[in-house]
């Protein structure tokens, strides 16, 4: 899963490539913080739980596969909050999205492997002991911001003629934040701080949200930080549409 164009990136396609998934609402407090924030009245009915599947093209032909796994409640006054957890995904389809990286061939979920992770969903975990040399991270705090068109300059800093939100019904604005991790004696990775996403919705139906995306990576480096931005599209699959007796 490692591609080693330099320390630091190689990190950076590890940490982002890892079959890590984010955690569902649950009996157990969150492991990180996060905040919601929605601009104008979302044209899709978000509530549940998705599989968010990023296919980054760090260049053509080269896919490296992202999956989370986001839900999304609705309060009793009718706001949005979304959660991403740190939970892995079954052994199976870790183990498919892993070799799909090791070969830059991506992947997405097959009708069995949704129908898997619908049954197993509410008892997945996080890893027992993650590995930042192997690609896992902590979360520390995750950022969401939606809104719909005319609130896009506003909100993302892009109007709706760029190329990832043109012809969207809605964006999101996803930043994560990184714990530092323990690094093995001896290990030479710097190590992933923050991801910043931005989504552009354009197809919806009421199991799938289809798009592009625009991811901006930053990682520790050799006295100044190291950025990596990468393209690519993105399908969300719903994988059930209730967070009850979710776990974190």
């Amino acid at each position: 899963m490692h591609v080693v164009v330099a320390l630091v990136v190689s990190t950076l396609v590890a940490s982002t490539g890892t079959a890590l998934i984010a955690a569902v609402p649950g009996q157990a407090a969150a492991r990180h913080t996060e905040t919601t924030k929605v601009k104008g009245t979302i044209p899709v009915a978000l509530d549940g739980v998705w599989l968010l599947v990023a296919a980054a093209e760090p260049s053509a032909g080269r896919v490296k596969t992202l999956p989370q796994l986001i839900t999304v409640v609705r309060s009793a006054r009718g706001g949005l909050r979304l959660h991403v957890a740190d939970v892995a995904l079954p052994a199976r389809i870790d183990r498919a999205v892993r070799r799909a990286n090791e070969y830059w061939t991506g992947w997405q979920p097959t009708a069995h492997d949704l129908a898997e992770l619908r049954a197993a969903w509410r008892r997945l975990a996080p890893p027992p002991m993650p590995d930042v040399v192997a690609g896992d991270v902590q979360y520390e705090h995750v950022r969401f911001t939606l809104a719909t068109p005319a609130h896009y300059e506003r909100v993302f800093a892009r109007t709706s003629t760029d190329p990832i939100l043109a012809e969207s019904r809605f964006g999101m604005d996803v930043v994560e934040h990184y714990r530092p991790m323990r690094l093995p004696r001896g290990a030479r990775v710097g190590q992933l701080v923050s991801r910043h996403t931005v989504y552009g919705v354009r197809r919806a139906s009421a199991d799938r949200l289809e798009g592009e995306h625009v991811i901006g990576f930053t990682a520790a480096g050799a006295g100044a930080p190291v950025t990596l931005n990468w393209r690519g599209t993105f399908t969300m699959y719903r994988v059930s549409a209730s967070v009850e007796t979710a776990r974190d």
